[in-house]
């Protein structure tokens, strides 16, 4: 025997009416307002020891890893070059020697994100020229060198002096600059004769190593205004300030994308996050026999980085970054079941309360006169 109603009195009204009796049982059911104070409590339970996590590892991998790096920065800026220089005769030689000293991007200890080989234009004073070469003249860094066809910026502060050589670094070249006197570049726009030979310097950008975590917005904390609980999703790196938020944390070495399908990175080629990703600066290479104690200190921060990254291999319970990793990608997934239950619970209630609300408004219809005429 059934004992659902099939009529009402009031017809469509009655039927609209009994509507919005269910829809405020629903809203008001203790049950279902404890159920998502429930969701709400184990998110929190899971967020406060990602957070943890998330901190330990940045304090206990990331972190140190940069701290090296900086280290490298520091044996291999420019003022290092100044007191070793050395320059090559070609592009490759200068790439290569730059991999020789801070490691081919698919060593485990690389600490290059990008790299380039300067242009360096070297004007020679000629006593037989009666007009001054090079001729006096000053740039600052970034300034915009051209030639026909070519085009780069001035990689360091740049002056000449009548009667001395003057090396011009250029950076970021659309192509080969052109040597001999009867070529012409322009810096800034004021041209000059030559420059009368080239050679090359190894530059690489040196970028943090970070963790980055799939972030959803939406989702945390749970906008229930929104029927997209996954929308404008973005990466972020990992920090402090951040900590615990997002999902499915992934180490990024020089913050240069990788994937399980392709696990060797390409320089310049950096993964997807919504900041930029900190430079730390940029190396230079150098005379290794002069600068023998700055080669030392690299040597010595890459042999830490690698230790960081994967572990010690001389200790086989040494895994190095990918354990803390890992158990915040366990403890996240877990906030996540959570959070989604959560934002359920709430859109549910926003749902019904804009249902009971257009009910309401057809029953007011239904209420007027002029419905009847």
């Amino acid at each position: 025997m059934g004992f659902a109603v099939t009529t009402y009195t009031n017809g469509a009204k009655g039927l609209l009416e009994s509507r919005i009796v269910s829809l405020d049982q629903t809203l008001n059911l203790p049950q279902y307002q404890t159920q998502v104070e429930v969701d709400e409590d184990r998110y929190e339970l899971f967020r406060a020891p990602s957070e943890t996590v998330d901190k330990a590892l940045l304090s206990t991998f990331i972190d140190p890893i940069n701290d090296e790096k900086t280290i490298i920065v520091n044996n291999g800026d420019k003022g290092v070059w100044d007191s070793n220089e050395a320059l090559y005769t070609s592009e490759s030689d200068a790439l290569n020697a730059l991999e020789t000293i801070y490691g081919p991007i698919s060593d485990s200890d690389a600490v290059i994100s990008d790299r380039q080989a300067y242009q360096v234009l070297i004007f020679n004073h000629d006593p037989a020229n009666t007009n001054p070469n090079p001729p006096s003249f000053s740039a600052s860094a970034n300034s915009t060198v051209t030639q026909s066809g070519v085009s780069g910026q001035v990689a360091f502060t740049f002056s000449s002096t009548p009667g001395s050589t003057a090396r011009l670094f250029v950076k970021n070249a659309t192509g080969s600059f052109n040597v001999g006197s009867a070529n012409t570049i322009s810096i800034s726009g004021t041209g000059y004769t030559g420059p009368n030979s080239k050679k090359y310097l190894g530059a690489g950008s040196v970028s943090e190593d970070i963790s980055v975590a799939h972030f959803y917005p939406n989702l945390e904390p749970p906008d229930p205004s929104t029927n997209d609980i996954f929308g404008s999703a973005v990466n972020i790196i990992v920090t402090d300030s951040n900590a615990g938020q997002g999902f499915g944390n992934t180490f990024f070495p020089n913050g240069l994308s990788t994937s399980v399908t392709n696990p060797t990175p390409s320089y310049g080629e950096y993964v997807d996050v919504n900041t930029q990703i900190p430079i730390l600066g940029d190396v230079y290479t150098f005379n290794t026999t002069s600068g023998s104690s700055n080669k030392n200190a690299i040597d010595n921060a890459k042999d830490q980085i690698n230790i960081l990254r994967y572990g010690d291999p001389s200790d086989p319970n040494s895994v190095g970054v990918s354990s803390y990793n890992a158990a915040s990608i366990n403890l996240k997934g877990l906030k996540k079941g959570h959070a989604v239950n959560a934002w359920s619970g709430k859109r549910m209630t926003v749902v019904a309360s804009l249902e009971k609300q257009g009910l309401q408004a057809a029953i007011d219809i239904l209420d007027d006169p002029q419905f009847f005429s």
